[in-house]
């Protein structure tokens, strides 16, 4: 009895696994892919270069990978596309900061020229024309009064008269405004306009400083540097930051820089998961099949078993994919072994638009969901007399020993000083177990097969 018992549950506990390992074939449910190498998920998403080595490539803008899912046992690879996010262009110019070499690349050249950066080889520093660089008008400037200070534009003069003005009416702040050729200082005490108290009412108190100038050494258009005067545009060296910044402010970045700028990382949009149809199965017979219609659309001979894999649009779980139960109509017996992308819009088998998702209750006869078994075939029963074989054979009976038929193994004998002697008399056992063994073992087993057919008649 506990035999009997831990035989069907381990039959049960069998049927159990078998039911669980088909659920996810029967029924639709949510699956995560496993992402591509070198994806990484957080609050900015990443895909590193170093770890994909071949595995993805770039086209305007876009990582194409593959993500897996394991589909009745398989690994299946799915499409995916990440478009670069918009904090490439910082982490495409500190690749390119760290890495000059780049900058010969013709979408790398375009790029930095227009933010007006250059790579000095000699120093190997990044550089860019000084916006603060001042370039000469012909004369130089000296403010009376302010001693022998010349400057190269009228500006720095009237800067300097008002630097020294302050200090002279201090703590009484003064601010030197250019008016015309001559600068007005203008007084400014606790943040208000000052004046002095005459007949005539107030009087501000400005102040028109006299102005000289001279003609200069340096050209007009040349350029006035603490080394002296020189006809280009003087440089100077660009850190990492500023590079980073200036560069993506100058220009966007262009579609085409990912697929020739590797860096450690790029930030990467939601991926864009790629429908497919896996099989599951080969075809087989399609119930619904009519053969006097055309054969197009779900009209085929053949309905393969398989899962379509869509994307789920889960922005916390950028690779979750909702996994269907689906029957793809096609005229192929052998169908496809390999998962196929969706085509939309395409007309062709691989559109999808024909395929048909499984219902949960499967509610088909036995004939629709086998229609190759023997008990769904029709037989043709019309059958002329004359075409029906015929054969006489000849059948005799004879009266069977109920105690059954039988031999006894050979006596054993062995020779014992020259003697041989019997050590083993089977004939004499065999002749006792077929007198007194066998008929009562027959009436026991007659018994006991009785008590059990009594039992099973009782109500």
């Amino acid at each position: 009895m506990t035999n009997a018992k831990f035989y069907r549950n381990l039959v049960c506990a069998g049927l159990g696994a078998l039911a669980l390992g088909y659920v996810p074939l029967s029924h639709a449910f949510y699956a995560q892919l496993t992402p591509p190498a070198g994806f990484t998920a957080g609050a900015i998403n990443t895909y590193n270069s170093a770890s994909a080595a071949t595995a993805a490539s770039i086209e305007l803008g876009r990582i194409s990978a593959n993500a897996s899912l394991s589909v009745a046992g398989k690994s299946v690879s799915v499409p995916a596309k990440m478009t670069i996010g918009r904090g490439a262009a910082k982490v495409a110019a500190a690749a390119i900061y760290l890495h000059p070499g780049l900058r010969t690349i013709a979408a790398v050249a375009t790029w930095l020229g227009v933010a007006g950066f250059v790579y000095d080889v000699a120093s190997g520093l990044w550089k860019q024309v000084d916006p603060n660089a001042v370039q000469s008008d012909g004369f130089v400037y000296r403010i009376e009064y302010f001693g022998n200070a010349e400057f190269s534009t009228l500006s720095e003069a009237c800067a300097f008269a008002a630097s020294e003005m302050t200090k002279m009416n201090s703590p009484s702040p003064i601010n030197a405004v250019y008016v015309t050729e001559s600068c007005t200082a203008t007084r400014w005490v606790a943040g208000m306009r000052w004046h002095t108290d005459t007949q005539s009412g107030y009087k501000p108190a400005d102040q028109t400083l006299t102005v000289t100038q001279r003609a200069s050494s340096c050209p007009a258009g040349w350029y006035t540097t603490p080394g002296g005067c020189v006809q280009t545009p003087p440089m100077r060296t660009v850190s990492q930051p500023e590079f980073e910044q200036m560069v993506p402010d100058a220009r966007p970045m262009p579609p085409e820089l990912p697929g020739v700028v590797w860096p450690a990382s790029w930030p990467v949009e939601v991926p864009e998961i790629q429908p497919m149809f896996v099989p599951t199965g080969a075809p087989v017979k399609n119930p619904n099949y009519d053969q006097s219609k055309p054969q197009t659309g779900e009209n085929q001979p053949y309905v393969q078993p398989g899962v379509k894999i869509d994307p789920a649009n889960d922005v916390k779980n950028p690779f979750q994919v909702n996994v269907q139960p689906t029957n793809r109509p096609t005229a192929n017996p052998t169908g496809s072994t390999d998962g196929q992308p969706i085509t939309e819009g395409t007309g062709t088998e691989t559109d999808g638009k024909d395929d048909k998702p499984k219902e949960d209750k499967d509610e088909r006869d036995l004939c629709e969901k086998n229609p190759d078994i023997l008990a769904c075939q029709k037989v043709d029963t019309d059958v002329e007399d004359g075409e029906i074989p015929k054969a006489e054979k000849a059948v005799s009976y004879q009266a069977e020993n109920i105690w059954g038929g039988g031999s006894c193994p050979a006596d054993k004998y062995t020779r014992i000083g020259g003697q041989e002697m019997k050590v083993v008399d089977w004939t004499r056992d065999c002749q006792f177990v077929r007198d007194y063994v066998t008929p009562v073992a027959f009436v026991l087993t007659t018994i006991i097969v009785g008590a059990i057919l009594l039992g099973g008649l009782k109500p």
